[in-house]
């Protein structure tokens, strides 16, 4: 509840506690160009999306020691825009410049985290 995360042109994420903004908890590399979204999951505290001008999407966790669970790849541009479902369990729609929408449940939000 006192976690922010925030996704920047230098290719990471980063964990903030509100009540010390010092220096961050955690920070998640992977992407390859700036991060345009960052979404926490609505049913796993830990879990978050997101999604990168690189075109892809990825799902970390970041109370795991290699907190990368997953990077799809479905897009042919830019991905653009990124949300967790409320109501279904482990689905997540995206977009892109590629002018698509995908709905879809990545493997790793297939089975319980």
């Amino acid at each position: 509840e006192n976690l922010l995360v925030t996704g920047a042109v230098d290719c990471s994420l980063k964990g903030w506690d509100l009540r010390n903004i010092r220096q961050p908890v955690f920070v998640l590399l992977g992407h390859t160009y700036a991060i345009r979204r960052v979404k926490f999951s609505p049913f796993h505290a830990t879990l978050l999306a997101s999604c990168s001008y690189d075109f892809t999407v990825r799902f970390w966790d970041f109370s795991k020691p290699n907190p990368l669970l997953e990077t799809v790849e479905h897009h042919t541009e830019f991905t653009c825009g990124l949300d967790l479902s409320l109501h279904s369990r482990g689905q997540v729609v995206d977009c892109a410049w590629d002018e698509l929408i995908k709905i879809y449940t990545p493997s790793c939000l297939a089975v319980p985290v």
